[in-house]
């Protein structure tokens, strides 16, 4: 437990300078408990997916309307469930270029065009699909989390970003065709970590 807690705050206390290192570590040291998971281990895995949030937003960029729409505000907005949980408060208020995190829940895509972030629990997966052509060229951050599959062979189609298992951790994949379309650019130090979908056949 006390090596969740480090990576936490370290995952939480990094910056853009050092981002290779920063998912390195996340790479390397989130494992994934056999059976069932204590409710502590639970928050701990929810923490740490929430930096994961926090730290890839630091290396997309949005088009220029969006910050002049909201210059101080980064928006992350839950599809239908509070996926995070308490594990927001570790988060909560953090900045990205200058624009501070926020938290809402919506119901479906049709509310994400105030969103900068949009993150998808497994459970609402299945209605996401039908959804998805809705949020094709908005500049929202779509991230499945798709980390109950026990592969890393795994993407959501109509995300951008999926979270996934890497055997006993976490890894991430990145759909840089459906990105680019969204008008969002992503850092070539993310893509180098990031196991990169083709949009096409996702």
């Amino acid at each position: 437990m006390a090596e969740h807690m480090v990576l936490i705050g370290r995952l939480l206390s990094s910056g853009r300078g050092n981002g290779r290192c920063m998912m390195s570590l996340a790479l390397a040291c989130l494992l994934f408990t056999p059976g069932v998971v204590a409710d502590s281990q639970a928050l701990q895995l929810k923490q740490v997916k929430a930096a994961f949030v926090l730290n890839i937003a630091k290396f997309v960029t949005w088009p220029k309307q969006v910050y002049q729409q909201r210059p101080e505000q980064l928006l992350l907005c839950y599809y239908q469930t509070d996926s995070l949980g308490a594990a927001f408060e570790t988060i909560r208020n953090k900045t990205v270029n200058g624009r501070r995190l926020k938290k809402v829940t919506i119901e479906d895509l049709a509310a994400s065009a105030m969103c900068d972030i949009l993150l998808i629990p497994a459970d609402a997966q299945v209605n996401l699909a039908g959804q998805a052509p809705m949020a094709e060229t908005r500049p929202v951050l779509i991230i499945a989390d798709m980390t109950h599959h026990n592969t890393a062979e795994v993407h959501h189609k109509g995300a951008l970003v999926s979270l996934v298992r890497q055997g006993k951790r976490i890894g991430f994949a990145i759909d840089v065709r459906e990105t680019k379309k969204a008008g969002l650019k992503v850092s070539s130090e993310l893509l180098k970590l990031a196991t990169i979908v083709d949009g096409e056949s996702s």
